[in-house]
């Protein structure tokens, strides 16, 4: 009871400065409609898109983050899917790091991992073999040899994940083990507004979907060939 008596008038002292904006264009509009002064009426109007124009960008990034979430494992990708529709540049942001997959139509592969909490940390694989699997119930799958798994950090990425070994993933949509051994493997899925993304494995069985944040478990691409 004690903590709601602090909260409560926090809230409401919260509430009333991000309405004061709004309150006062209304309240502009009212009077200068009363009064029959046009330039108060005009700042008023103007108040009122800018507050509403404001608390739109503000909000558009969460919600749109809350609906992709709740979708998350995402829409199988179409059966007519094939390697070349997956070419071109991918990235994944881990907070203020950025992973990057560099897919080619000749079959190889470059990730560049560049870490936003290391300084001078690089990953950089080679030109390396890359290649789809299609599975019996209609999943489809990308594996890249010798590139890391980074959603967990470097020290899962170097050591192959939780101590487990590289083989301790698991699949997001089954939850069944998936082999990473010397490879990173990912889903193809498609999000809600219909663009294809790599949906990253697991490192644990009981990792649950994330109710916001979950543009990092997946790669988007960034640049077409």
């Amino acid at each position: 009871m004690t903590l709601w008596c602090f909260v409560l008038p926090l809230m409401a002292v919260l509430a009333m400065v991000i309405l004061a904006p709004a309150v006062f264009g209304i309240r502009e509009v009212l009077f200068g409609i009363d009064s029959k002064h046009r330039k108060r009426v005009g700042v008023g109007a103007a108040i009122l898109v800018i507050f509403v124009a404001g608390g739109g960008l503000v909000c558009a990034a969460p919600f749109r983050s809350l609906r992709m979430c709740l979708q998350a494992p995402y829409s199988p990708p179409p059966a007519t899917l094939g390697e070349i529709d997956l070419v071109g540049t991918w990235e994944a942001h881990y907070g203020n790091s950025v992973d990057r997959l560099i897919l080619s139509a000749d079959g190889t592969f470059k990730q560049v991992y560049t870490s936003g909490y290391v300084e001078g940390y690089v990953y950089e694989t080679g030109w390396n073999s890359w290649g789809v699997q299609r599975l019996g119930d209609g999943r489809v799958r990308v594996s890249l040899q010798g590139a890391r798994f980074y959603p967990d950090g470097i020290a899962v990425a170097e050591e192959g994940g939780w101590g487990h070994g590289a083989g301790s993933f698991y699949d997001p949509i089954t939850i069944r083990r998936v082999d990473m051994d010397g490879k990173l493997v990912l889903n193809v899925r498609v999000d809600p507004d219909g663009e294809l993304i790599l949906y990253h494995m697991w490192s644990t069985g009981d990792q649950g979907f994330a109710m916001t944040g979950c543009e990092m478990d997946f790669f988007r691409r960034v640049e077409m060939p």
